[in-house]
């Protein structure tokens, strides 16, 4: 608990208790929890959102944003790679070399991923105030935990970790939708990013969200 000054003799919820709060009234027929880890909540410094790509982690964030208050901050991505016509800006920013990167996110985390064609490097900006960071990531975050370029106050392992997945046709026609043709002259990457399953985290994570158009519908409306 976080005392609330502007009245001393209450407490506010910290980052981890409100997001227990909002998960302890939610149905959880969509969520694989483990009881413990609903309790550990409380306790948590951050959470990182990983999944497979077009799963719906952005859906998930989004959610966050509309019902966190002040609880809650999203430290931008940022990327080594181009601007693509359909990112989104409130959530990715983009660098032109891990130097680059380096001096964008000022001390947050930087790891790496193997697209086959290619390696990028992802980074967060470091969280500044007292907020409870939400990280949107991809899997490469938590797999390779032991070998991130840069981290600091061992943030993975003080973290929540949501797996977010979704079925694999749902998955492919959120890719069309968010990525157009722009892959198919990337037909590696591609590969690579379709194969990445969510069922390979299941291990890393403390909890699982099935997430699909109709399910996410319905939470939207329970929130």
């Amino acid at each position: 608990m976080k005392i609330n000054l502007e009245n001393p003799t209450e407490e506010t919820p910290n980052g981890g208790e409100k997001l227990y709060g909002i998960l302890s009234k939610l149905d959880l027929k969509s969520f694989r929890i483990r009881k413990e880890n609903l309790e550990k909540l409380k306790q948590i410094d951050s959470m990182i959102i990983v999944g497979s790509s077009w799963s719906g982690k952005t859906t998930i964030r989004n959610m966050l944003v509309d019902i966190g208050g002040e609880s809650f901050s999203f430290p931008k991505r940022v990327i080594t790679r181009e601007q693509r016509p359909n990112d989104n800006l409130d959530e990715n920013e983009f660098a032109n070399s891990l130097e680059d990167l380096k001096l964008k996110v000022n001390g947050g985390i930087i790891w790496k991923r193997n697209l086959g064609e290619k390696i990028e490097y992802y980074g967060f900006k470091k969280s500044e105030d007292d907020s409870f960071p939400v990280y949107s990531a991809n899997n490469a975050l938590v797999r390779g935990k032991d070998d991130l370029v840069q981290e600091p106050n061992n943030l993975v392992a003080n973290s929540l970790i949501l797996l977010v997945y979704a079925p694999d046709d749902e998955r492919g026609d959120r890719n069309i939708k968010r990525e157009g043709d722009y892959l198919e002259s990337k037909p590696l990457e591609k590969e690579v990013r379709a194969s990445d399953r969510a069922i390979s985290m299941y291990p890393e994570a403390h909890f699982w969200l099935k997430i699909s158009i109709i399910k996410t519908q319905k939470l939207n409306k329970k929130i």
